[in-house]
C-alpha cells in the first residue's frame, strides 16, 4: 500500500503536469507555435518513480491492478531516464477478433516474442518463440506467420493453412499477405520482395544497366559492413490490393499497380510511412527529416494528381484507417487523427515514439504500441478516465502493458 502523501504528491503533479501541456498546446493551436512563450514544463516525479514501480509488481502478483490504477493514474514521464535501454518495442499489433490481439515484441533485428492477448479473460499468452513476424492482409482475415526462412498463411488466425513460403536470410521488417493468402508482401532492409508462386521476387530497388555501371568499391565496402541495401522501408497495400505503395530512404514515394509504379516525390526528405484508406481510394505518404516530416495524401485513381499536403509535423511510425480518417503515431509519442479531406481533428499522448497500431473491426478499441515498451487499449471516444490525460482526443484508457527487459515479465498498469 502506497503511503497516502506520495499518492497525493503523484497525483497533484501529475494533473498540473498534463494542465501545462494541454494548455499550451491549445494556445498554439489557437495562435500559432511561434506565438508560444517557450518555457520548460517538466513532471517533477521521477524521485517517486521507484516506489510506484515496486508498488505496481506487488498490484500485478496480487491482482489488484485496477484498484491501483483508479489510485495511481499511469505517466511514462517518471520512467524516462530509467528506460533508455529497457522498453521492449512493441511492433506488428493485429486484431483477431473483437476481444483478442496478437503482436510481437523487440525490433526485427532484435530477439522476438509473440504474444496473443486475450482482453474479455485478462490472459496473456506466449506464442512459439520460433515466430518472428506476424502479418495479416487488408481484408479477408488472412494471417501470415513467419520462421526462419518460411511463411505460412491462415485463413483466420489459427485456421487453415492456404500456402507456405520459403524465402532467403534475411530480416523481415514488415510482412503483408495478400487477402487470398496467396502471395505475401515482404519489407526487408534488403528490399522490397513479393512472392510469386515458390519465388521471392524483388521489385525494390530495381537497378537499370546504368545504375550498376556506377557502383564502386566505396558502394560495395559499406554494403559489407551495414549488410543492408535500404534504409527505412515500408509498404503498404491496397484493401483489394490492386494497388501497393512503398518506399525507403534513398528513393521517391512508389505507388501503383497493373498499369505502373509512379514516383511520387516526398514533401520531405526521407520516404518513411505509407497506408491506404479504408476504401482504398486515397493512399497516404509521409517523408521525415530527424524527428519531424510531412504528409501527402493522393487519389489512387489518379497518381498523377499534385498532392495534397495535411501535415509537416510527423515523423509516422504506424497508423490505421477508419471511416473517418487516418489515425497515425509519430516520433514524439502522439497518435493523431485527420479525416480524408486533410482536417486535423485530435491528438493524444501515449510517450516514447509509437511503434504499431491495431484498430478493431468496429473502430472502437484502439492499440497502439510504443519503443518505450508500452501497448496501450484505448476506448475511442469514451471520455478522459483522469485528469493525467494529454492531448484533444477523448479516449479512455482501459489499461497498459509494459515490456521492460529488467523486469521478470510484462507489467499490467
Amino acid at each position: 500500500m502506497l503511503p497516502t502523501s506520495l499518492l497525493k504528491e503523484w497525483n497533484e503533479k501529475g494533473a498540473h503536469f498534463a494542465q501545462q501541456i494541454n494548455e499550451m498546446v491549445a494556445y498554439a493551436a489557437k495562435h500559432g507555435w511561434d506565438k508560444v512563450e517557450q518555457k520548460e514544463i517538466s513532471d517533477q516525479r521521477d524521485h517517486l518513480a521507484p516506489e510506484i514501480l515496486a508498488a505496481l509488481r506487488q498490484a500485478n502478483k496480487n491482482n489488484t491492478v485496477t484498484a491501483f490504477r483508479d489510485s495511481c493514474p499511469p505517466s511514462l514521464a517518471p520512467f524516462v531516464s530509467t528506460l533508455s535501454e529497457q522498453g521492449e518495442s512493441i511492433w506488428d499489433i493485429h486484431f483477431i477478433d473483437a476481444d483478442r490481439i496478437v503482436f510481437m515484441t523487440g525490433a526485427p533485428y532484435e530477439t522476438r516474442q509473440a504474444y496473443l492477448w486475450d482482453a474479455k479473460n485478462d490472459k496473456l499468452e506466449n506464442l512459439d518463440p520460433a515466430i518472428i513476424a506476424i502479418g495479416k492482409s487488408p481484408r479477408n482475415n488472412c494471417f501470415a506467420l513467419a520462421t526462419k526462412n518460411s511463411i505460412i498463411t491462415m485463413a483466420g488466425w489459427e485456421g487453415t493453412v492456404i500456402a507456405e513460403f520459403k524465402y532467403p536470410d534475411m530480416t523481415l521488417t514488415q510482412m503483408i499477405p495478400f487477402n487470398d493468402g496467396l502471395q505475401v508482401m515482404l519489407i526487408t532492409p534488403n528490399g522490397i520482395y513479393i512472392t510469386i508462386n515458390e519465388d521471392c521476387v524483388l521489385i525494390h530497388p530495381v537497378y537499370a544497366p546504368e545504375d550498376e555501371e556506377d557502383f564502386d568499391e566505396e558502394d560495395e565496402e559499406d554494403e559489407d559492413e551495414y549488410g543492408t541495401e535500404i534504409d527505412m522501408e515500408h509498404g503498404a497495400l491496397s484493401p483489394d490490393n490492386n494497388v501497393i505503395s512503398f518506399g525507403e530512404q534513398g528513393s521517391d514515394h512508389r505507388v501503383g499497380g497493373n498499369k505502373g509504379i509512379f514516383d511520387i516525390r516526398p514533401a520531405s526528405e526521407y520516404p518513411h510511412f505509407t497506408m491506404f484508406s479504408k476504401d482504398g481510394a486515397q493512399v497516404l505518404l509521409n517523408s521525415c527529416h530527424m524527428y519531424h516530416g510531412s504528409t501527402l495524401i493522393v487519389p489512387t485513381d489518379n497518381l498523377k494528381k499534385k498532392p495534397k499536403v495535411i501535415n509537416e509535423e510527423d515523423r509516422i511510425y504506424a497508423g490505421v484507417a477508419t471511416g473517418k480518417g487516418y489515425i497515425w503515431g509519430n516520433a514524439s509519442g502522439y497518435i493523431k487523427a485527420y479525416d480524408y479531406k486533410g482536417k486535423y481533428l485530435w491528438q493524444y499522448y501515449i510517450g516514447g515514439t509509437i511503434s504499431g497500431m491495431a484498430i478493431s473491426e468496429d473502430e472502437s478499441t484502439l492499440y497502439v504500441g510504443s519503443y518505450a515498451g508500452g501497448l496501450h487499449q484505448l476506448k475511442l471516444d469514451a471520455g478522459h478516465r483522469d485528469n493525467h490525460t494529454i492531448g484533444t482526443g477523448k479516449h479512455y484508457e482501459e489499461c497498459r502493458w509494459l515490456f521492460w527487459k529488467r523486469e521478470a515479465g510484462p507489467l499490467k498498469w
